[in-house]
């Protein structure tokens, strides 16, 4: 693709209107090929397992886990990505997703409003639920006990507050219910970040009583094997992916096919440097694309940072003051954030600058676009954790409190939609003061 380079904001009078508009001159045109989805290397054996998983829960009628354990940037959902790009539309397949946050040991089953929605097509009630027991075989009188008990279970907020079994077993049967209409896929991204229950209710999905198409799905990081040494080896149908930083090779490969205009060297360096991460490769290659180095120079190898997080930190040191104070402000709402959010804290700020300010991060790639209307997530989790780092403690006390202070109208509108993250943002200002 053609990338436009610009220089610095400017003012200018133009005619007809009373207040001058920002304009930013161009300054040249340069060649350079970034991929916002970066092609897949190094990952064939473990794309070839899951694809063998695959076959066999259509096969054989049975849930199989598998884990997909990695530290940040290492690719676990560019893996997951590609296994689901490449699903054929005959086996009628069917995913959905249950995103794991940072608070969400202290919210035992927060994540599975995501997933029942997404595994329902939207906003669930009562009355949709009922449905799929009774076609499942269950009275009217049953079916509507389970499920009240699968819409209470999303607000129990205390581990061991009510007895687990009951509540294991109806959301199993609901999964398998639902799986048994049509091949289900479900994913469990983050999962260190979740529950000791919700870790157990997981394990207790694939129970040898469940006779389903069902793959479930679990993505994280290493520190879910040091809370739980033992996790999956109670099941039969369980596997677990490690996946390995890329080699030398490797990664120089992806560097080469994301870019052809590096030198040898500087793909090396890129190799060497990036210690096989490939997210820390591509972030390189955007530190050479932003600055405008001489791409083939050996001399520009000393530009490239040390670190992952000073990659990302020097992509926030060239934003305008505007844009990094919101991404900050980002930060703290969390993973994913509204633009509403932001217009309530950032008071100091017009709508239209908040706004531009988005648009310049998305354009930096810093922030994608998220499935909900005026919702955004950061591109990367570890973008999310390094700007939230750049502010002092007082700033992100003084920022969770007016977070609590602008969801609270929401929260009494509609309902529970809100509670864990009042909750979230009320412990954070707690703990860190």
């Amino acid at each position: 693709c053609t990338i436009f380079v610009f220089g610095e904001e400017r003012q200018v009078t133009v005619k007809g209107r009373k207040k001058s508009l920002p304009a930013f001159p161009l300054t040249g045109v340069r060649q350079f090929r970034l991929i916002d989805r970066p092609p897949l290397v190094g990952r064939k054996q473990d794309l070839l397992q899951l694809e063998l998983l695959k076959s066999r829960t259509l096969e054989e009628r049975l849930p199989q886990l598998v884990s997909i354990i990695a530290p940040a940037g290492t690719g676990k959902s560019r893996l997951l990505e590609e296994f689901l790009s490449r699903l054929d539309p005959e086996d009628g397949f069917q995913y959905a997703t249950a995103q794991c946050l940072p608070y969400g040991q202290n919210l035992t089953y927060a994540p599975l409003r995501g997933l029942l929605n997404e595994l329902l097509g939207g906003m669930v009630d009562t009355s949709q639920l009922s449905d799929v027991f009774v076609h499942g075989g269950s009275t009217s009188e049953d079916a509507a006990r389970m499920a009240e008990q699968v819409l209470a279970t999303l607000n129990l907020q205390e581990e061991e507050s009510h007895d687990r079994e009951p509540i294991f077993s109806t959301w199993r049967l609901l999964i398998e219910l639902l799986a048994r209409q049509t091949p289900r896929i479900i994913v469990f991204e983050n999962l260190h970040w979740g529950s000791d229950s919700l870790l157990d209710l997981v394990e207790h999905v694939i129970h040898p009583r469940t006779h389903a198409p069902l793959l479930v799905m679990v993505l994280s990081r290493p520190e879910l094997l040091e809370r739980r040494p033992t996790w999956g080896s109670g099941s039969q149908n369980f596997i677990m992916l490690s996946l390995k930083p890329l080699s030398d090779k490797q990664t120089q490969e992806l560097v080469e096919r994301l870019t052809t205009e590096l030198s040898p060297a500087m793909r090396k360096h890129i190799a060497e440097r990036s210690g096989g991460n490939p997210f820390f490769a591509i972030e390189l290659i955007r530190v050479i694309a932003e600055q405008g180095a001489t791409i083939g120079d050996d001399a520009e190898l000393d530009v490239l940072p040390d670190t992952v997080h000073a990659a990302i930190l020097a992509q926030l040191d060239r934003l305008s003051p505007q844009q990094r104070r919101i991404a900050q402000v980002a930060s703290v709402v969390g993973p994913t954030f509204r633009s509403t959010t932001l217009h309530a804290v950032l008071s100091d700020l017009q709508p239209a600058e908040i706004n531009a300010a988005l648009d310049a991060l998305f354009i930096a790639n810093l922030i994608v676009l998220a499935e909900e209307e005026g919702t955004y997530a950061f591109r990367h989790t570890l973008i999310r954790d390094v700007a939230y780092e750049t502010l002092t403690r007082t700033e992100r006390i003084r920022l969770h409190g007016m977070i609590v202070s602008s969801l609270q109208p929401l929260a009494a509108e509609e309902g529970t939609a809100y509670l864990e993250q009042l909750a979230y943002h009320y412990r954070e200002a707690v703990q860190l003061a």
